[in-house]
């Protein structure tokens, strides 16, 4: 794993990294031969229809229209629909921006700034690695790189060390846990072997709307707001597709309450 000297990314190109789409190393070479493959990715419509690219691209835009991740020189480009059914792109500030607007991929941010967004989600990747995250290049597990990737960045966590007299049992206990979370990332993240996207978008909704129920933010009932959800985060669903996979998420459902058998 090469180390990131990338000054700016597009959207695009940063989807495409968080996504797992390329690599940096692919990114960064200049061959005609990569460029060419770079190239028809980002045109591609399958690029886009990815679901861990639309996750992705959805969180960057929607944190560029809040100020929570800053473009380069605090410049967003738009597409501004033409007389010919085409459209041209235009240069505004980041402040300016409306709902009216759609953000061109090719809006630029510095790799500084996409960092500390990277590291404000609590997430960390290979292409972002710096000097202080060698361990990870070094084989000494990723949630050491993870830890050291948020230490430098500024959002260091601290963990309680256990106490003497119950850490057998927590070493005991932890091990099938961490395997379980470890699998339940992957999923999270789009890259588990046994991949299950409704699952995956139930778990997000989840986590997202419950959050904000938590923090005050949303008053309507679960049940609503899960479907909002699912609705925006998804491209082309249907109906049936939006309920179903809101009703896995609902922690207040009117459905008969289940028990899982132990």
């Amino acid at each position: 794993m090469a180390l990131d000297r990338t000054v700016e990314y597009t959207i695009e190109q940063a989807v495409a990294l968080l996504a797992g789409k390329i690599s940096l190393q692919a990114l960064n070479n200049k061959s005609k031969p990569v460029q060419k493959y770079c190239r028809e990715m980002f045109d591609s419509k399958g690029f886009w229809e990815s679901s861990a690219v639309n996750r992705y691209y959805q969180q960057i835009v929607s944190d560029i229209w809040q100020g929570e991740l800053r473009t380069c020189n605090n410049q967003v480009l738009i597409k501004v629909p033409t007389g010919s059914g085409q459209y041209r792109v235009e240069s505004i500030h980041q402040s300016e921006i409306t709902d009216e607007f759609e953000l061109s991929a090719q809006t630029r941010f510095t790799r500084a700034e996409l960092r500390h967004w990277v590291a404000s989600h609590k997430e960390a990747h290979s292409f972002l690695m710096n000097d202080y995250e060698l361990s990870v290049a070094r084989g000494e597990g990723w949630d050491v790189g993870k830890q050291e990737f948020l230490d430098t960045e500024g959002f260091a966590e601290t963990i309680e060390p256990a106490t003497s007299t119950t850490a057998s049992a927590d070493l005991t206990a932890e091990t099938p846990l961490s395997e379980e979370l470890t699998q339940i990332q992957a999923l999270l993240n789009g890259t588990h072997e046994f991949q299950a996207e409704e699952l995956r978008v139930a778990l997000q909704a989840w986590l997202d709307v419950s959050a904000r129920f938590k923090k005050g933010e949303l008053n309507d009932d679960p049940s609503t707001e899960l479907k909002n959800w699912v609705a925006s985060h998804l491209d082309d669903a249907n109906d049936y597709q939006v309920s179903r996979v809101s009703c896995m998420a609902n922690w207040d459902s009117k459905h008969p309450t289940l028990r899982l058998v132990q």
